[in-house]
């Protein structure tokens, strides 16, 4: 069965996926009893450039795995062209009802695939990404707001999907990250 492709300008309907890309966010360093945050880092969400804030389409009523499968390479890549280089994690995603589920703030989340005029699509074009769209923050509200607001509605209404590891990057990142609070609980240890 051939994958679902939205059209170009299309308002996105209630029942689609949209997600947002996660990727590795520097941490404080040097406080050895901090606990890792436990919920999704409203910096994911924050967009300084303009107002537009860009998404996935994740698949018409879930999480189609072609989809992902399709859009992983680019996330990546994206990751790799970021300065400082930063690790995709997945993706925190929601159904697009949510975001008009407040009638009074409602929001439209709309299609805008990212292709070359005139170009056919090919699949291993990783500048060229059909499940691009954008919702578009509101005039009266800053940035960290809007960045605040979203990670509210991604966590409380969505979910996140993050991509497979293989078994020696998660004992990696384990042991980065849960095996020092542990063995510091354990001794008694709370920092210097």
């Amino acid at each position: 069965m051939a994958r679902w492709i939205p059209k170009h300008n299309q308002q996105i309907t209630k029942n689609e996926h949209v997600g947002r890309r996660l990727f590795e966010k520097p941490t404080l360093v040097g406080a050895l009893d901090q606990e890792p945050f436990p919920g999704i880092d409203a910096r994911h969400f924050d967009e300084k450039r303009d107002a537009d804030l860009s998404l996935d389409l994740l698949g018409e009523t879930g999480c189609d795995k072609g989809i992902l499968k399709y859009l992983q390479p680019r996330a990546e890549r994206d990751g790799q062209a970021r300065k400082p280089t930063q690790m995709f994690h997945g993706w925190a995603f929601i159904t697009a009802k949510k975001f008009g589920a407040d009638k009074e703030n409602a929001l439209t989340v709309t299609a805008s695939p990212l292709i070359k005029d005139g170009a056919p699509i090919a699949e291993d074009d990783l500048d060229v990404n059909v499940y691009h769209a954008h919702i578009t923050r509101p005039t009266h509200v800053n940035h960290l707001m809007w960045a605040c607001y979203l990670r509210h509605l991604f966590e409380t209404h969505g979910s996140c999907r993050l991509i497979g590891r293989t078994t020696g990057e998660k004992l990696r990142y384990w042991v980065a990250r849960y095996l020092p609070r542990r063995i510091r609980k354990f001794t008694g240890i709370t920092g210097y």
